[in-house]
């Protein structure tokens, strides 16, 4: 990765971590329904900042020509998509 992307990535991953605290800290402090929903987020959050970070990396291996990083890539993806079917169903 060249230090362009690597300096995005850094920035985004840490404007995500400054989120989920101040989220956080918002969740404890402010009275449900609007705790609880400020909580969902944090979660939210958390989940997703990984998965868009993995969803850059498949696009740049892509990009690179190393297709056996996508596989993997792609293929995390897919488990925690189908996980997340599953859990839905139940």
């Amino acid at each position: 990765m060249n230090g362009t992307r690597d300096t995005r990535m850094a920035t985004g991953l840490q404007g995500a971590t400054v989120a989920a605290f101040v989220l956080a800290v918002l969740a404890m402090a402010v009275p449900d329904p609007g705790g609880h929903g400020l909580g969902v987020a944090v979660v939210v959050l958390l989940v997703a900042a990984p998965l868009l970070r993995v969803m850059g990396l498949v696009l740049w291996w892509w990009s690179e020509g190393d297709r056996r990083f996508v596989l993997v890539g792609l293929g995390l993806l897919t488990i925690v998509g189908l996980g997340a079917i599953i859990a839905s169903l139940r």
